[in-house]
């Protein structure tokens, strides 16, 4: 006997909605899972988060030059310490933008499967790698990945 499932499930912290109710539980699961507060980690001052946010920004424009023509997926690595990505002045804020007419569209025309991200969607995320060398030694570093869309503006000429 099949079991009801809920379609179209809104999530309540980001608005997201899911085909069912599966997607919205294993959506939780990652937010629970990656939106906790670790104690022995210190607070950092307004000056520092404001500094790296201006790094992170000459970061991605140092990846992403004016002249950058190609479309799609973009992904930008950048070394960081977990200390900076997790600090108890800053709210968790999910930024979402996406176009109306964008959105109309999705709507109407017929879809065989989701895409991944959508547009105007930007994902961030906290990574940590392993390097070991032949003699031994270990490295273990923290990388952000930060993964978007970059999307052709169309002129319309009337």
């Amino acid at each position: 006997m099949p079991t009801a499932t809920l379609l179209n499930a809104r999530c309540s912290t980001c608005r997201k909605v899911f085909k069912n109710s599966k997607g919205l539980a294993r959506h939780k699961q990652y937010i629970q899972r990656y939106n906790q507060r670790h104690q022995e980690l210190d607070e950092l001052p307004d000056n520092i988060i404001a500094e790296f946010k201006q790094i992170l920004l000459a970061e991605i424009h140092k990846k992403l030059p004016l002249n950058f023509r190609s479309m799609g997926k973009k992904i930008v690595s950048i070394p960081c310490p977990e200390i900076c990505l997790d600090s108890p002045s800053q709210d968790t804020s999910v930024i979402e933008e996406i176009d109306p007419l964008e959105k109309l569209l999705q709507l109407s025309k017929k879809k065989i499967r989701q895409p991944r991200f959508l547009r105007g969607e930007i994902l961030i995320e906290w990574k940590k790698k392993v390097f070991k060398e032949i003699n031994g030694n270990i490295y273990r570093a923290g990388y952000l990945h930060i993964n978007f869309y970059i999307s052709q503006s169309q002129l319309i000429k009337m």
